[in-house]
């Protein structure tokens, strides 16, 4: 997820790549699915975890993919705006 998060801050930053951002999301979400599907079991979409996890009553690593997203998310968000003050300062265009 922070790397999710840090590649929409590249393509919001930069307006002229933003027709290639459904591309490179779509390509990056593959990726992680690809390599990490086997290697952990769980899915892309937290709710997606969420359901079987709870129907079939093993919560017991539930809170992981939870709550994962969402630490990813703002460390992204967090790494992002680290990068984005350091490289360029506010007040000038992109």
């Amino acid at each position: 997820m922070l790397a999710l998060t840090l590649l929409i801050g590249l393509f919001i930053a930069r307006p002229r790549l933003m027709r290639l951002m459904p591309y490179a999301i779509g390509a990056a979400v593959a990726l992680v699915i690809a390599v990490f599907k086997p290697l952990s079991g769980g899915s892309v979409n937290p709710a997606r975890q969420l359901g079987p996890a709870l129907l079939s009553g093993r919560t017991t690593d539930l809170a992981i993919y939870l709550l994962a997203p969402i630490l990813g998310a703002a460390l992204g968000a967090a790494v992002h705006h680290l990068l984005v003050r350091r490289i360029q300062p506010y007040g000038q265009p992109a």
